[in-house]
């Protein structure tokens, strides 16, 4: 499955990606775009692929763990 967000043409963006078991929500731009969709796969996540129409760059990546809420 591909989710599309429409966002500014501009040569930075500012991009946050929260992942659970069973969700993915990407917001870029603080929020001014975002994509959320529930997933249920058969197996771990291992792996994240960024794609871009045009040539990109990530200049800064940043994992982190977020705390159970129960």
């Amino acid at each position: 499955m591909v989710q599309v967000a429409a966002i500014s043409t501009k040569q930075n963006y500012s991009v946050r990606i929260v992942q659970d078991d069973s969700s993915i929500e990407v917001f870029v731009e603080d929020g001014k775009s975002i994509i959320t969709s529930l997933v249920f796969p058969n197996k771990p996540f291992n792996q994240i692929h960024l794609q871009s129409e045009q040539s990109s760059l990530v200049t800064n990546w940043q994992i982190s763990q977020l705390k159970s809420i129960w």
